[in-house]
């Protein structure tokens, strides 16, 4: 009885092995090289290295933005009041990754009437990417993120066939969109000393008295009190994630008849800020403490405030003797 179940399994051994070499000669077959063949590239992927890519350019309707490949470090460039400006890393690191790794996963529809459900349609919100590389030049038609989140519709400029590539790409052509949106980032911890003066030559003086105590303002006139025990710490906040809402070249403004304000660090060095109201809107100016004077950055009216209080912004109504 033993030796029959030994037989029985032997042979069952056989046939199991026979059938695995079956299917292995089955796929060979099918694929003489043995394995799965690899989606094709979206871009020339020999070319897939940031350093060989040149500059980008991104239209959508009349909006055009051009992104340049400067010795390896990204700047705005073109005609755009920021030519010049750094690119924001984690923006252009995105749309690089999208470049190099964006492969085909299926074809679609190139009936023109469904083209605007991926977001093709010829239309002024069609965008345009344009990558320059050293050794030639792509364009591709961004469309719609597939609603799966599986990658994003395609196609060329020649042709109405719609693609489903891999990867996600939001399209702007937006300058403000590739600078990164906050300018400057100081906490109130690192600031010693804060100094504000109006176009007319009032100043007010903070100091930080520490990390847990409030700030104290040196010059507050005598018999005034605060309108509130904290008011004076609000201008050291002032720095904390200053965020821009757009972005032109310093000398674009005269900077005559602007407030300042200065803060001075622990670490040692001064940052100033040159603060302007023009036509409605609210631009400041950097300058000091590293940073490379050559832009002026729209910020919100909130944070303008904030940076160009008078003395009497921080001190009651009524004075502590009654009057």
């Amino acid at each position: 009885m033993q030796g029959s179940m030994k037989i029985l399994l032997v042979v069952s051994s056989v046939a199991l092995v026979a059938s695995v070499s079956v299917l292995i000669l089955g796929l060979l077959i099918l694929d003489p090289r043995g394995a799965v063949e690899e989606p094709e590239s979206l871009f020339d992927a020999s070319a897939a290295e940031m350093a060989q890519i040149r500059s980008v350019v991104l239209s959508q309707g009349k909006a055009r933005v051009k992104l340049i490949n400067h010795d390896s470090k990204w700047l705005v460039g073109g005609d755009s009041p920021a030519a010049g400006h750094d690119v924001d890393r984690a923006a252009i690191a995105g749309l690089i990754r999208f470049v190099n790794n964006a492969k085909y996963l299926e074809k679609k529809t190139n009936k023109a009437e469904k083209l605007g459900r991926l977001g093709l349609a010829d239309n002024e919100h069609l965008a345009l990417l344009v990558i320059d590389r050293q050794n030639g030049t792509e364009e591709v038609l961004i469309g719609k993120t597939s609603n799966a989140g599986l990658g994003t519709y395609i196609r060329f400029p020649s042709s109405s066939q719609a693609w489903l590539v891999s990867g996600q790409l939001e399209v702007s052509a937006n300058v403000i969109d590739w600078i990164s949106p906050v300018f400057l980032d100081i906490d109130r911890s690192e600031i010693s000393r804060a100094k504000f003066v109006s176009p007319q030559g009032e100043s007010v003086i903070i100091s930080a008295a520490g990390e847990t105590e409030s700030a104290i303002i040196e010059n507050m006139p005598d018999g005034d009190s605060l309108a509130y025990s904290s008011v004076a710490d609000s201008a050291l906040l002032a720095l904390v994630n200053l965020r821009l809402i757009n972005v032109a070249r310093q000398d674009q403004f005269s900077w005559d008849h602007a407030s300042t304000a200065l803060f001075e660090l622990s670490a040692g060095s001064t940052i100033i800020l040159k603060c302007l109201e023009q036509n409605g809107e609210y631009w400041v100016s950097t300058s000091g403490g590293g940073v490379v004077g050559l832009w002026s950055y729209r910020i919100d009216e909130h944070r303008y405030k904030q940076l160009t209080k008078k003395m009497s912004d921080y001190l009651a109504t009524e004075s502590s003797d009654g009057r």
